[in-house]
């Protein structure tokens, strides 16, 4: 307590002054705590000590009390608080405390007050979010991958008010993901053709994260647009005499369309269609003294299961008849019912076995018992007329080779058989001739 001495000309007081600590907080409720600080107790001499500074006290407060503060709690601020009441009897004013001054004597019972606030208590907070991606290969085996994403956020408590607050959660997403591929098989996401599963953020609903939606792999075989024909021909050889034949092709083409799995190689085929399903009628050529084998090819539907075919025709030599020649009139002869001259008495043919043949072409031979000499000068007829045989004949094997010739269906036949009947018509002509001269000689 301090006292007062009296000096000559002055009032000195003389004496000490004790100076307390305690911390104050108020809690969620509103309630105020007071703690007294006994570690942070102090006595100074009036008029000599001088009191702490703000930061001598807040160090103080550090080193000796902070492990009184509460939890959630921190030191805001530190003030001087004046005694309520007066310690000292004389009339001396009351007087404010202040760090840092000298020590007077309304310094005892002051009490140095730590303000402690609510401190925001500061947390992470986190949540993990999943999307699956499922997958049926093309076995039909299934594979399921599960994605995570862990989001975070700060949450804030005040100690005093026990007012909450949040942060806006972290953003994040799930990642792109490549399938497996297959060799003939098109990947789809989510039934659609994609090589690649996107990657998506992750949604806030309600201010929560949420699950992404599950992805479906699945696996589908390439298909094809495909086409295939297939042509039927008839082919008519038509075999000219003494030519190249003639080939003519005729040909039903049949188409169809189809798609074709890939993957399997099978093929679901369209039916067969086709513009023009039959081979048309066809028509010999033909060849003059030639009979076809077949003077028509008739025309013919064609299915698609029918067979290629070859068709052939050929050609027969019609038979040829000789044509007996008519006997020439020679202009020489005598007129039958002519009285003056008489019909010539036939003469012997010759026999068959002893058939005359020329030998030195038109040279004259001598005479014999069967050929005689023909003179040109006994013939009326001006023009000269060469020495023959009386009489040519045709052997029998000759024509029997004739008429053979004639039925053989070779080019050039008919050319020969009427060579050979002109050369057969002439030497009659001349023979006969000849037998007129040979009567007239002789009735000379």
């Amino acid at each position: 307590m301090p006292y007062f001495k009296k000096a000559q000309s002055e009032i000195k007081i003389i004496g000490s002054s004790k100076v307390t600590s305690q911390l104050t907080y108020s809690d969620s409720s509103g309630k105020t705590h007071v703690v007294d600080i006994p570690e942070l107790s102090y006595s100074f001499n009036d008029n000599k000590d001088k009191f702490l500074t703000e930061q001598e006290a807040r160090q103080n407060f550090e080193e000796k009390a902070k492990d009184l503060i509460p939890e959630g709690y921190e030191l805001k601020s530190i003030e001087l608080i004046a005694p309520e009441e007066k310690s000292w009897e004389s009339d001396a004013p009351m007087g404010t405390p202040e760090f840092g001054e000298l020590v007077r004597y309304y310094y005892n019972n002051a009490v140095i007050q730590y303000n402690l606030v609510g401190k925001d208590i500061s947390t992470q907070e986190s949540k993990t979010v999943t999307r699956k991606i499922i997958t049926t290969l093309p076995d039909g085996k299934q594979t399921i991958e599960t994605q995570e994403v862990t989001l975070t956020r700060t949450k804030t408590t005040n100690a005093q008010t026990g007012v909450t607050s949040y942060t806006e959660w972290s953003s994040g997403e799930f990642e792109s993901k490549i399938p497996e591929s297959f060799d003939n098989y098109t990947t789809l996401v989510d039934g659609k053709p994609s090589d690649l599963v996107q990657s998506a953020p992750v949604q806030i609903k309600d201010d929560e994260p949420i699950n992404g939606e599950d992805v479906y792999v699945t696996y589908e075989a390439k298909m094809e647009e495909v086409s295939e024909s297939k042509t039927i021909t008839r082919t008519i050889i038509d075999h000219l005499p003494g030519k190249d034949a003639v080939i003519t092709k005729q040909e039903v083409t049949f188409t169809r369309k189809g798609i074709k799995n890939q993957a399997t190689g099978e093929t679901n085929w369209d039916e067969w269609t086709s513009d023009n399903d039959k081979w048309d009628e066809y028509q010999a050529i033909g060849a003059e003294g030639y009979t076809p084998s077949q003077k028509t090819v008739s025309d013919k539907k064609v299915s698609v299961n029918d067979q290629d075919e070859i068709i052939e025709i050929t050609y027969t030599k019609d038979p040829v008849t000789p044509v007996e020649p008519d006997e020439p009139i020679n202009p020489e002869d005598p007129d039958p019912t002519d009285p003056d001259n008489p019909e010539p008495e036939p003469q012997p043919k010759p026999k068959p076995e002893d058939p005359v043949t020329p030998e030195n072409g038109n040279k004259e031979e001598k005479p014999s018992s069967n050929k005689e000499q023909v003179k040109s000068n006994d013939i009326s007829n001006p023009k000269p007329i060469q020495t023959v045989e009386n009489t040519v004949q045709v052997t029998e094997a000759k024509k029997q080779d004739h008429q053979q010739n004639n039925f053989l269906p070779q080019a050039g036949a008919k050319a020969s058989s009427v060579i050979l009947l002109g050369i057969s018509s002439l030497l009659i002509v001349l023979g006969l001739g000849g037998l007129v001269n040979r009567r007239k000689k002789n009735k000379g």
